[in-house]
C-alpha cells in the first residue's frame, strides 16, 4: 500500500502571552522557513502556510465588517479564545513526502524543538489543512510554488 502523506503540520508549543510577542515569533518563524526554502536546493519545491491564532479551531467563525467604504471588508474571527499559538503546514506539490518531512524536522530543530504535534496529511487533505489554518488565523502568510501558481 502506497503512503500518500505529502503534507506535514506543526503547532508551536510555547505559551505566548500577548499579541506583540506572538507576532514577533510568527514573523521570525516565517522568515526562517522562507530562507530555508530559498537557500536549500532540496526544499525548492516546498510550499508552506503559517498562521497566527488565539481562537479554538472548533468554535472559529470568519466574519466580515462590512461598511460603506470601498475595498475588501475587514476580516475578524470570533470563537472561544485560547492562548496565542502558531500553525505551520508544509507540503510538496510533487509526490516526494521525504522532502516535506525533512523540511519540517529541520525547522523544528532550528527552533530548539519548541514545536509539537507533527501531523501528517494525505494528498486530498492539503486544501483542508490550508483552509483549517486560514479559518482560525488572524494573520496568515503563504510561500512557495503552489501559491505562486494559484494567483
Amino acid at each position: 500500500m502506497k503512503d500518500n502523506n505529502r503534507g506535514y503540520g506543526l503547532h508551536f508549543s510555547d505559551k505566548i502571552e500577548n499579541y506583540e510577542k506572538a507576532l514577533k515569533i510568527f514573523n521570525s518563524m516565517y522568515m526562517m522557513a522562507k530562507r530555508m526554502v530559498q537557500k536549500n536546493e532540496k526544499y525548492k519545491d516546498i510550499s508552506f502556510r503559517i498562521g497566527l491564532s488565539n481562537i479554538d479551531s472548533n468554535s472559529a467563525k470568519i466574519c466580515y465588517n462590512k461598511n460603506a467604504k470601498k475595498g475588501k471588508p475587514k476580516k475578524y474571527i470570533i470563537g472561544k479564545e485560547v492562548g496565542w499559538h502558531i500553525h505551520l503546514y508544509a507540503f510538496n506539490i510533487f509526490d516526494n513526502k521525504v522532502m516535506a518531512s525533512s523540511f519540517v524536522q529541520e525547522l523544528k530543530e532550528k527552533n530548539q524543538n519548541k514545536w509539537y504535534k507533527i501531523d501528517k496529511s494525505p494528498n486530498n487533505d492539503i486544501k483542508n489543512a490550508l483552509n483549517y489554518i486560514k479559518k482560525q488565523s488572524i494573520k496568515c502568510q503563504d510561500f512557495g510554488k503552489y501559491f505562486n501558481s494559484q494567483k
